[in-house]
């Protein structure tokens, strides 16, 4: 190799590392990851959480499609109607 071209890899090989020698130190290590994650919920702990979110709401509601504080669809034909002729009036 040229002794042109091996100065030029060298120098470009020297800044690289210069911007790693910068941004190093901001990162964490393992041990300060492992510590930042330990107070997260585990998976099985988020899926009990929900579990137990979703049997409450069931409960107070009795049901699980969904429809707590509204009212249920009319079934009927002339329960539609009635319905229909009542949001007119109110």
């Amino acid at each position: 190799m040229q002794p042109e071209p091996l100065e030029q890899v060298v120098r470009n090989v020297d800044a690289r590392l210069t911007r790693l020698e910068q941004i190093l130190p901001t990162l964490a290590t393992k041990a300060e990851l492992k510590e930042a994650v330990a107070p997260l919920a585990t998976r099985d702990e988020m899926h009990a959480a929900i579990a137990e979110a979703v049997a409450r709401v069931t409960r107070r509601c009795g049901t699980t499609y969904g429809t707590c504080g509204r009212r249920s669809r009319p079934t009927s034909r002339s329960s539609i109607v009635a319905s229909r002729d009542w949001r007119r009036i109110g």
